[in-house]
């Protein structure tokens, strides 16, 4: 069977003056970034996030901070738009800091917890392995053991 190239075209429904919302959220700065079809940024915005260390090896961060720096920047990208350009805004997407955590009530939608950082290590007591064991974790998982 024979495959096509894929088209360079705009999706259908997406015209060829589409707008697209791209939101990232690290570990120290929320941003937005609105793009055009050529991959061109037209807007931006950025806010920083804080970090708490309230023990030795702790690193947390607020979960309601973290979502309203993410809403202040998409609002503040595209209220660098006019009014034609907001609504050529086609789809948004989200992209994530590594491996942070944080639990969610599942009705409510509200935080249970902070936001555990990627580079928190409470567990360090939890990860005493052996060098195999080690070596089994990154056999199994292509990731190198981390508290």
């Amino acid at each position: 069977m024979m495959h096509s190239a894929p088209s360079l075209q705009p999706p259908p429904n997406h015209s060829a003056d589409a707008l697209y919302l791209a939101l990232d959220q690290g570990g120290s700065r929320s941003r937005a970034l609105i793009f055009n079809q050529h991959g061109q940024a037209i807007a931006q915005a950025d806010q920083a996030v804080s970090t708490s260390t309230p023990q030795p090896d702790w690193v947390e961060q607020d979960p309601h901070q973290l979502v309203a720096s993410l809403q202040h920047c998409a609002a503040a990208a595209i209220s660098q738009l006019t009014e034609a350009q907001q609504r050529q805004i086609r789809c948004w997407g989200l992209a994530c800091q590594r491996a942070s955590l944080v639990c969610w009530d599942k009705h409510s939608g509200q935080p249970l917890t902070p936001v555990l950082s990627w580079q928190d290590c409470r567990a360090r007591q939890l990860c005493d392995w052996t060098d195999q064991q080690r070596a089994e974790i990154k056999q199994l998982t292509g990731l190198h053991p981390s508290p």
